[in-house]
């Protein structure tokens, strides 16, 4: 997830904004700890967005779901 991030070229903050959850959960994430179902939905959902494609939970490398 990290890496994706990074290559949008976005900090945690603006993942944060745009996928609308808290910026820890962003840390959170990044770290593999375990994050709720509908945070991992709008992260997906803010990173597809972002790149202008469908990119899946289970697309997310390292990305933890409860």
């Amino acid at each position: 997830m990290k890496q994706l991030r990074i290559d949008l070229g976005w900090n945690r903050k603006m993942l944060a904004r745009e996928a609308k959850v808290d910026p820890s959960i962003i840390t959170k994430a990044e770290k593999g700890a375990s994050i709720s179902a509908p945070s991992a939905k709008k992260i997906a959902d803010a990173l597809s967005k972002g790149y202008g494609k469908e990119i899946k939970i289970s697309e997310i490398e390292g990305l933890n779901v409860e």
